[in-house]
């Protein structure tokens, strides 16, 4: 079970102010750059773009034929790559656009385009900003942007003060960032939707993700997985430990952390625990106070013994 402690107060308002700071620098920054132009043929996509969902070719000619009318209205946000080369980072799809031109003989490798150089470490909250707020913004995509950014050292609070969610969201992502890629790649080609992904993440295993989610595709009506049955199969021996008095009667230091499961994604960050294993523990515990205390009264042994049942 891993355990998300609060942070205290000024550790959050530092987190914050970090992330307010990096934000203000990156706004900043754009607004001073000035812009320049680079050959066409040395604009990429950035490794660093947090764009993975291809765009639709409609979307994209429909920006080519705009570009070909009245020009490129918005520059590229780039960093320097080797080789004379530069990454984009914020403005993938007008790429796209450009080099449809390119492709229809419209435009050359050498023709200039607009755009602003920025320093590497700000590639990513570049992307993010720009694709964030995007109503579009595909979920796979907003995970592979939360991962990049947590590598970069960020915490969930930075990242959320930095483009707009809240700690608690980009935790949940960065949960999900963890699956096995087979999932990640489902979610992506839209063959399964977060509900699916967050049912799938309660297991931390990602071989045992990959087999329950394979059959839980095989047994789904048209390979369509069904989220119940993924977290049927993750949890079918296991019970919630809020409310349960066996849990109370043995307590939580009982069990091991591989023993509890949190549920990141439920409302309450709902605990699982194996049945036989506290079944198991509530009968040493039983027979331990009575060798200890000797014969207890009645209704002490019923108590204990009802608490186990």
């Amino acid at each position: 079970m891993s355990v998300v402690k609060s942070e205290p107060d000024t550790t959050r308002k530092a987190s914050r102010k970090s992330a307010k700071t990096q934000e203000t620098v990156l706004s900043a920054l754009l607004a001073q750059t000035e812009e320049v132009s680079v050959p066409l043929a040395s604009l990429i996509k950035s490794p660093l773009n947090v764009r993975t969902v291809p765009y639709s070719a409609e979307s994209v000619s429909e920006l080519a034929d705009s570009i070909k009318g009245v020009g490129l209205l918005q520059n590229l946000v780039v960093h320097a790559l080797p080789g004379d080369r530069y990454g984009v980072a914020a403005g993938g799809r007008r790429l796209a656009a450009l080099n449809m031109l390119a492709e229809r003989n419209i435009l050359t490798a050498d023709w200039p385009v607009r755009v602003k150089v920025i320093p590497q470490e700000l590639a990513t909250a570049a992307s993010m900003t720009e694709n964030g707020h995007r109503r579009d913004m595909h979920p796979a995509e907003q995970i592979a942007g939360f991962r990049a950014m947590a590598q970069e050292g960020k915490t969930p609070a930075q990242i959320g003060d930095l483009l707009g969610y809240s700690p608690r969201h980009v935790q949940r992502m960065l949960k999900l960032a963890d699956l096995a890629p087979v999932i990640l790649d489902a979610l992506a080609e839209d063959r399964i939707t977060t509900e699916h992904c967050q049912a799938l993440a309660l297991e931390n295993d990602t071989a045992r993700q990959v087999q329950v989610f394979e059959a839980a595709c095989q047994s789904g009506w048209g390979g369509k997985p069904d989220v119940r049955v993924i977290r049927n199969l993750i949890t079918e021996s296991e019970v919630a430990v809020a409310g349960n008095s066996k849990f109370r009667f043995v307590g939580a230091d009982a069990f091991s952390p591989d023993e509890l499961r949190t549920d990141l994604f439920s409302d309450d960050g709902t605990v699982m625990w194996t049945v036989w294993r506290l079944m198991l523990l509530c009968w040493k515990n039983s027979r331990l106070s009575q060798s200890t205390f000797g014969k207890p009264k009645a209704g002490v042994v019923r108590r204990a013994h009802g608490a186990c049942r």
